[in-house]
């Protein structure tokens, strides 16, 4: 369910759209023990931080088990979103993982994030971007126009977590149009070479970091 406060002005809103054209994407991890076991055996320097990412930060604490989008694991069917060409589409991006962080995408589809946290325009400035580093508990909203030469194809939503050692993967899918196959396919993916990446501070070339400070006015 998603309340608007009423001090919301309606042309706060970027493009206002219609709630039939909103879809929510919920990210959660999966342990087969609880973390708080795991917690506590880091405090007590039983067990050495599990994974880092590429600023030497802790990324995880638990060993990785698995995650799921809106509920599903990546094998088929998986969760699938049902979309049309050339239509705004707001998706609502929320992560209700206990401890991993994710670096969500649409490979090939650029992401025009226009909320954070609930908080709309003119609070923050929209900024398209083609991936999002989303932590635990945090939330975007982004939305995505499918131009039509992707009519009729099925594109990945991917989430993967932030460890240099070895990343973990969580996928759904985007079926576009009405004769979009049961798997992934699309005629052409153009990805870039120099990737804008949401509420980060400091990766590796050619990756370019935007912290989401940036983007706030006060």
């Amino acid at each position: 369910m998603i309340v608007h406060p009423q001090s919301v002005p309606q042309n706060a809103i970027k493009s206002p759209l219609a709630y039939d054209q909103e879809r929510i994407v919920f990210l959660s991890d999966v342990f087969l023990s609880p973390p708080k076991i795991g917690y506590k055996a880091a405090a007590g320097a039983l067990n050495p931080m599990v994974s880092r990412g590429s600023m030497g930060e802790v990324v995880g604490t638990h060993p990785w088990w698995g995650a799921l989008l809106n509920g599903a694991e990546s094998e088929a069917p998986g969760t699938v979103f049902h979309v049309e060409t050339n239509q705004p589409y707001r998706f609502r991006l929320i992560n209700g993982a206990s401890l991993f962080a994710f670096n969500f995408s649409i490979p090939g589809i650029q992401l025009n994030v226009v909320a954070s946290d609930a908080t709309y325009l003119p609070c923050v400035e929209p900024v398209t971007v083609d991936s999002i580093f989303i932590w635990p508990d945090e939330r975007y909203d982004f939305e995505v126009t499918f131009p039509s030469w992707t009519n009729n194809s099925t594109l990945p939503m991917q989430a993967t977590t932030l460890e240099v050692s070895g990343n973990h993967h969580v996928y759904g899918l985007i079926k576009i149009g009405n004769s979009a196959p049961d798997s992934f396919s699309a005629p052409r993916l153009f990805l870039p070479y120099h990737p804008v990446v949401l509420n980060c501070y400091s990766m590796r070339q050619p990756v370019i970091c935007i912290p989401l400070s940036r983007k706030y006015h006060y």
